[in-house]
């Protein structure tokens, strides 16, 4: 059996049947955080546009950017909308929180 973390929730894979358990945060004491949650945590330092985020991960698709990076980072509230009541605003923007910067730190400590 194997477990992976999946947007907020533990997925189970066992003998070919995946089922969801909701189990709370990861249990693990050293978190691994992906290098493009790094690259994107770093970009928006300063706030940034959903393109720019996307090609400091280098990820090419905006769809599984938005889904696989975006929406979890906004949802942990490790990113922040600039202009949170227009969400589809070409003029949008999204930057770290104090949440998501302690979240970077720890990180790079952690790399020492």
């Amino acid at each position: 059996m194997s477990v992976r973390w999946c947007a907020g929730a533990l997925v189970r894979r066992c003998v070919g049947t995946a089922f969801p358990a909701v189990v709370g945060p990861a249990p693990q004491v050293t978190p691994q955080v992906a290098p493009q949650v790094v690259a994107i945590l770093t970009a928006a330092r300063h706030p940034r546009s959903r393109s720019q985020l996307q090609e400091s991960a280098g990820l090419k698709d905006r769809e599984h950017f938005r889904m696989a990076y975006l929406e979890p980072l906004l949802a942990a509230r490790w990113l922040e909308m600039t202009i949170p009541d227009k969400p589809t605003s070409s003029k949008q923007r999204y930057r770290v929180t104090e949440a998501g910067r302690q979240a970077l730190t720890r990180h790079t400590d952690g790399d020492d």
